[in-house]
């Protein structure tokens, strides 16, 4: 696993607007937790990782394999006028 899920982890928490808190309850792990996982501190289970998946509603191999955070970037014209 490694740095792509902790990636996505932490930009999906916070774009659907959970906290680490209610995150943690809603897979069955503390705050503390989260928080380690989104800093790759330490490694979830599969487990836990599929169940992170089911809770924020997103397909397993794109929660470990995808930078959702850049495949989901809206590109803006910055050009001048």
């Amino acid at each position: 696993m490694g740095n792509l899920f902790s990636k996505n982890l932490k930009y999906l928490r916070e774009s659907k607007g959970i906290s680490k808190n209610k995150l943690g309850e809603m897979v069955g792990v503390n705050q503390t937790t989260i928080g380690r996982w989104e800093t790759n501190e330490i490694t979830p289970s599969i487990d836990n990782v599929e169940e992170v998946a089911k809770v924020l509603n997103i397909e397993l191999p794109d929660l470990l394999i995808k930078d959702l955070e850049f495949d989901n970037a809206e590109f803006v014209d910055v050009s001048s006028d």
